[in-house]
């Protein structure tokens, strides 16, 4: 899993308006060797063929447009030779009405917290946007022997945390995105859907989401679509000032 800010310029009945948000995916394979040496096969294969001298075969998106000086037709080709071989793709994006909470409250667990507008929230929950993701679809993830691989991410207790903390499968993987197929896929999922987004000129809206990513080339149930929004309030604002515990879920070797 992966995670990423954006914001979005788009038009709505010919307004021009803006959207900011925090977006974030995860990549599923029940095969992760196979989905390893594909990943690497693909990467090599682009690479070659573009003359990109690169010992590494897993980059960042953002280090892939580094060498491309910005074109993304090498990411949108990496991604749409990779998608195939995902199983399950879910996207997770935030969407808070302000006007019907205008004010976030946290950190009042073990004294008076504090009060910030939804905006100013998003620059919170950024940093600490993969351990969400996860808490949203741990329903699909607690009774299984799944590995979970997250991009390292950093922030304040949650309720969120605690309810996904003792998942034996959960593994955190520092720069994520630059040594792991599924984190960097990920990576490379996010820049691609916010690219497709704004040459559309569409926002985060899961119609859009699905239609730029074709998302009916997946089976039934293998694409979805996860909203943060008002009602997550009490389970992903921070309770106190105490750090996450990440110790025991570092992966090694590091």
């Amino acid at each position: 899993m992966d995670s990423r800010p954006s914001c979005m310029e788009y038009e709505l009945n010919g307004v021009c308006k803006s959207f900011r948000t925090v977006t974030g995916a995860a990549v599923v394979t029940d095969d992760y060797q196979k989905f390893k040496k594909t990943y690497k096969t693909v990467t090599s294969k682009c690479f070659k063929e573009l003359k990109i001298n690169s010992q590494r075969q897993i980059m960042s998106s953002q280090e892939i447009l580094d060498l491309t000086q910005g074109d993304y037709s090498l990411l949108e080709r990496i991604y749409d030779e990779i998608v195939p071989h995902v199983y399950r793709m879910n996207i997770f994006y935030t969407s808070f009405n302000s006007r019907r909470i205008p004010k976030v409250k946290t950190h009042g667990r073990t004294y008076p917290g504090k009060e910030m507008t939804p905006l100013e929230f998003l620059d919170y929950l950024h940093p600490s946007l993969p351990h969400l993701c996860v808490w949203r679809i741990y329903k699909y993830v607690k009774d299984t022997k799944a590995t979970v691989f997250l991009d390292s991410f950093g922030g304040t207790t949650t309720e969120a945390w605690e309810e996904i903390k003792d998942c034996p499968g959960i593994k955190i993987l520092f720069n994520g995105d630059k040594c792991n197929p599924l984190v960097a896929f990920a990576d490379i999922l996010l820049k691609v859907l916010e690219h497709r987004l704004k040459t559309s000129r569409k926002s985060y809206f899961e119609d859009n989401i699905r239609q730029v990513l074709q998302a009916d080339r997946f089976d039934y149930g293998k694409f979805m679509v996860h909203i943060l929004h008002n009602r997550h309030y009490p389970k992903i604002t921070p309770l106190d000032h105490r750090g996450f515990n990440l110790v025991d879920k570092i992966n090694h070797p590091l």
